[in-house]
Order: C-alpha cells, then sequence, then structure tokens
C-alpha cells in the first residue's frame, strides 16, 4: 500500500480523537526512509496538530518548525507556531514567525491581527495600532478588530478615536457587548453624549 494510505488513516484516526494510534502511524511515517516528500510534511504537520491538541505545546513547536523546514510557506504550520509563541508570552518568536507569514501574504489581515495582539502585550500601542489598521484595511467588517483598535487608542488617550471605533464596531455588530461596555464606560469616564 501507498504511504499516503497511512497518512490517510492517521488524519481519520487523529480526526476520530485516536490521538494514540494517529501519533504511532505518523511517527512510522517520518521514521520510515521513504522519500515521499508529501506523506512526511503531511505527517510531520499532523503531529504538530496532535501535541497542540494534547496542549504538549513544546512538542507541537517542534513538529511545526519541521513543517515550516519541509515547506518554508507552511502558513497553518506558522499560524499554530505564532499562536503557541503568543500563548507562551514568547512575543519576539512570534514577531519572526508573523514576520514570514506576512512575506507569503497569505490571510495578512489575520496575521497583522496577531501582530497587533504582540505588540499590545508589550504595551507598544502605536504599533499595535497600526497593525490594526492594516488589518482593517483589508478587512473593514470584522467589529473585534475595530475593538481592539478601540482599546489601543484608550491606551494611547485618543478618546474620540476610540468612541468612534467602539461606535463602527456596533455598526457592524450591534450585539458586540464588549465594543458596548467600553463605549458606555467612556461616555461616563468623560461625560460625553
Amino acid at each position: 500500500m501507498s504511504l499516503m494510505y497511512y497518512v490517510d488513516k492517521g488524519i481519520r484516526l487523529f480526526d476520530q480523537d485516536k490521538l494514540n494510534e494517529a501519533e504511532d502511524i505518523f511517527l512510522d511515517i517520518i521514521k520510515s526512509s521513504t522519500k515521499d516528500k508529501a506523506a512526511i510534511l503531511l505527517a510531520t504537520s499532523h503531529l504538530g496538530y496532535l501535541y497542540e491538541k494534547l496542549k504538549q505545546e513544546e512538542l507541537a513547536k517542534e513538529f511545526f518548525i519541521k513543517t515550516m523546514e519541509l515547506d518554508p510557506e507552511d502558513w497553518n504550520a506558522m499560524n499554530h507556531l505564532a499562536f503557541l509563541h503568543i500563548q507562551d508570552k514568547e512575543f519576539e518568536k512570534s514577531e519572526e514567525v508573523l514576520m514570514k507569514m506576512l512575506k507569503i501574504d497569505f490571510k495578512p489581515e489575520s496575521t497583522y491581527h496577531f501582530l497587533a495582539i504582540i505588540y499590545h502585550n508589550q504595551a507598544l500601542f502605536a504599533k499595535s495600532k497600526e497593525c490594526l489598521k492594516k488589518s482593517l484595511g483589508i478587512d473593514s467588517q470584522n467589529d473585534d478588530i475595530w475593538v481592539e483598535l478601540g482599546s489601543a487608542n484608550e491606551k494611547l488617550n485618543k478618546v474620540d478615536d476610540a468612541v468612534n471605533c467602539y461606535e463602527n464596531a456596533l455598526k457592524i455588530n450591534k450585539l458586540n457587548s464588549e465594543a458596548e461596555m467600553k463605549l458606555k464606560n467612556l461616555r461616563e469616564h468623560y461625560d460625553l453624549n
């Protein structure tokens, strides 16, 4: 049988949450002396997803890095790796991965969004604001990004801009409770109409 049969079997087991069996199959594929790069790439990336699901972040990172070595433009591996770095507050490592993602230019709005989160967590609010504006330039209908931009503006003491951002978020999604709460708090705090 072809190696892709085993890759497919491993993926099916992964989808069924039979993670130990899937792990064994993926590891066997990687250990084989195959030259089937597609099979090795799929097995490697799925081991990253598997370990991420098992909350074994360091192993997940290791396999996402290996995936990127096999395919330097594997956006999904980069995305998961960046997220794990953010989660572990490894902002410089995450920023490095995100910059590689921007070069690929696949889903740049979410990449800018991730960068904004990193900068916000480092109290680099002007940089965060810049990334959020770039993200909105690509997708202006994302109410959550409008809320985050409002928050960055608040941190920069740009109250009028923050109010406008929260109002924009509510125009897009009138049920956005975070935008509603932040707007209410700003209006009360600064006695705005």
